[in-house]
C-alpha cells in the first residue's frame, strides 16, 4: 500500500479527531492511535498520518523518521476503514531500521490492524 493523497491524513482537524476518539497502543519508539472512519468514504481506505515533533530533532532528523515510517507502512497490508496516527518518540532517532520495523508491526498486531500475517519485507 503506497501512501497516495487518499491514504494520508492531511488536515489538522483529522489528526485531532483521531487523537480524541481513537484508542492507543505504544512502545518505546512509537505511539499508534487508531480510530474508525467517521466518514463513509467511497473506497473506505485507511488513512495514515505521522507526528514527529520538534523535540525529536531538526528538520533533517524528523524527515528521516517520517521517510522510514512511510517506507515500513507501504510494505504492510493494513485493514481498511481506519484513521491511524503514528507518533514518534525520542528514542526512534537512535533506533535501527529493523527495531522501528518491529515496533510498527508489533503495534499494528496489538491493534489487530494487519490483514494477513504475510508482511512484504525485503
Amino acid at each position: 500500500m503506497g501512501l497516495n493523497k487518499q491514504n494520508k491524513l492531511l488536515k489538522t482537524k483529522d489528526f485531532h479527531n483521531v487523537r480524541k476518539t481513537g484508542q492507543s497502543w505504544s512502545d518505546h519508539n512509537l505511539v499508534l492511535v487508531a480510530s474508525k472512519h467517521e466518514l463513509f468514504l467511497a473506497e473506505d481506505n485507511t488513512r495514515i498520518g505521522f507526528i514527529v515533533s520538534n523535540k525529536i530533532g531538526n528538520a533533517v532528523v524528523r524527515n528521516k523518521c517520517k521517510r522510514r515510517l512511510r517506507e515500513l507502512i507501504s510494505k504492510i497490508e493494513i485493514v481498511n476503514g481506519f484513521d491511524l496516527v503514528f507518533i514518534a518518540r525520542k528514542s526512534i532517532v537512535s533506533s535501527r531500521y529493523d527495531e522501528i520495523q518491529a515496533s510498527v508491526i508489533s503495534l499494528l498486531k496489538r491493534a489487530k490492524l494487519i490483514k494477513s500475517t504475510a508482511i512484504n519485507v525485503d
